[in-house]
């Protein structure tokens, strides 16, 4: 086992990072209790900074929880066949919530949130390893068209190829993109844990950086998530296919796209909507995390409930 991974499933403390900034603090203090605190520094901002969830108000006193951890660092852990590659790769038991804290310590550096849960040691925050590889061959894949006489990412008609607009959108760049993914198997790029890196979602996915040669990695700055087919038939297209609608009939959606690449198949690409160069992190929250539902119960809720939390938390706003 790695250095890295020692020391952070050995760790009992976590700082909570918001664009470099230090917030709080997470602590398992009971193998059934665990205790989130802000700090003076970050309570005494001005102006006022934003909360890490709406369900953490800014407060000096500590948020306590007993047999689980906050339903808001829960949700970002791995789901589906991740979860399972982890609970295997690190021995670890999703049912354990001693394991859940130790699979964020794990994790938790770069997360589909606002929020960066670094591990303490030695009294300080533990730095991220690179992604290693363990040297298998990687080749990089083009990125091919879905579509004949349509446009793979608005999926408009246009017979001679892509909208550079919609391009222009997703990649920032006109530029052929290309894919890392392993030699043999490359499929298997999108199971392989990289440390520092969660995702949620049931649905076989990965995260991934677009680096100055235009070619999507896994390690770095996760700025897009990348849907391969999995479990589902055809998955990615249909996803593409909802998501195009619902941009046509005025729903607000971020860039994406539906592309082909060698020897994985169609795979479906998004760009983080919570993150821009420009503007860095929006804070965004899913249902599970404003209701307080963890991960493994979410899909039994209802839309009352969701309905309900709308309403508890549509007038509140960040200053």
């Amino acid at each position: 086992m790695q250095r890295y991974e020692k020391l952070a499933l050995n760790s009992k403390k976590a700082l909570i990072r918001i664009d470099d900034i230090d917030v709080a603090t997470l602590s398992m203090i009971a193998t059934d209790e665990y205790q989130f605190v802000y700090l003076t520094s970050y309570l005494t901002r001005i102006p006022q900074p934003p909360p890490v969830s709406l369900t953490l108000p800014l407060r000096s006193e500590p948020y306590l929880t007993e047999g689980c951890l906050p339903a808001f660092f829960d949700n970002l852990l791995f789901e589906g066949e991740q979860l399972r590659l982890a609970e295997k790769k690190f021995g670890l038991n999703r049912r354990s919530v001693v394991d859940r804290f130790k699979l964020l310590m794990l994790t938790g550096n770069q997360t589909l949130s606002f929020v960066k849960i670094l591990p303490i040691v030695d009294n300080k925050p533990l730095v991220m390893e690179e992604a290693d590889y363990s040297g298998r061959l990687i080749t990089c894949f083009p990125l091919l068209g879905a579509y004949v006489g349509s446009c793979s990412y608005c999926l408009k008609r246009h017979p001679s190829g892509n909208h550079a607009r919609c391009q222009r959108a997703l990649w920032d760049t006109q530029r052929k993109i290309q894919i890392e993914a392993f030699t043999e198997n490359p499929i298997n790029i999108f199971r392989t844990i990289v440390l520092g890196q969660s995702i949620s979602g049931a649905q076989r996915k990965a995260t991934f950086r677009l680096d100055q040669n235009k070619i999507l990695r896994r390690h770095g700055f996760p700025q897009y998530i990348i849907k391969p087919e999995g479990d589902y038939p055809e998955m990615p297209a249909n996803e593409h296919l909802t998501m195009a609608i619902a941009r046509e009939i005025g729903f607000h959606v971020p860039p994406m796209g539906l592309f082909w690449v060698e020897n994985i198949g169609y795979v479906y690409v998004i760009k983080r909507f919570d993150w821009d160069a420009k503007t860095w992190f929006h804070p965004a929250e899913d249902m599970a995390q404003l209701s307080g539902e963890l991960a493994e119960n979410k899909d039994q809720s209802t839309m009352e409930e969701v309905a309900m939390t709308i309403k508890k938390y549509v007038n509140r706003r960040f200053h």
